[in-house]
């Protein structure tokens, strides 16, 4: 029998598909619409995810469905509408130096070349500028390297310009 014949042929308006529960079993029951639409609705999970509150129900007893099925008819019903507005963006706000030498970022990357050795990557870096202010290549993961880095960057930034008035400046240090 073709889907337009059984459409007609046990076609119900109170249905959310338009067929009789009696008839074609293969639909979740009023009961479990409500259940739904409560369960979407409760304040306790809006800031859970719409799979999330499904598994909740399920390991509860309160539906037997799949999760595709829980979907489904959560589309079908505009429930996934009204949880989207529950999720706030997020405000990225990173750290932004308002002058040079106010903000230094030090990082440790690790690179791996073509014939596999493993290089580590020490960078100090200007917030303001995005400068790198010093750097280093090494096989190793060291302090000591780390503190030459530093130690150059200080020099070149300050100690060669004679721009250092000490006690007037300050220098935040992010290290990652």
């Amino acid at each position: 029998m073709g889907s337009g014949r059984k459409m007609k042929k046990y076609e119900c308006k109170e249905s959310l598909i338009w067929l009789c529960y009696k008839r074609v079993s293969r639909q979740i029951s009023q009961k479990e619409i409500n259940v739904m639409k409560l369960l979407l609705a409760d304040k306790r999970y809006l800031h859970w995810s719409s799979g999330s509150v499904w598994g909740k129900a399920v390991k509860d007893g309160k539906i037997f469905m799949s999760r595709q099925s829980w979907y489904h008819y959560a589309k079908l019903l505009g429930l996934g509408l009204k949880r989207k507005k529950f999720y706030k963006k997020r405000n990225r706000v990173s750290v932004r130096a308002a002058k040079p030498n106010e903000i230094w970022h030090m990082d440790v990357t690790r690179y791996k070349t073509t014939d596999n050795k493993m290089m580590f990557i020490y960078t100090v870096m200007d917030n303001f500028s995005r400068k790198v202010l010093a750097w280093d290549v090494c096989e190793q993961l060291s302090g000591a390297i780390r503190l030459e880095s530093l130690k150059r960057a200080i020099d070149e930034q300050y100690l060669q310009k004679e721009d250092l008035k000490i006690g007037t400046q300050s220098l935040d240090l992010i290290v990652s």
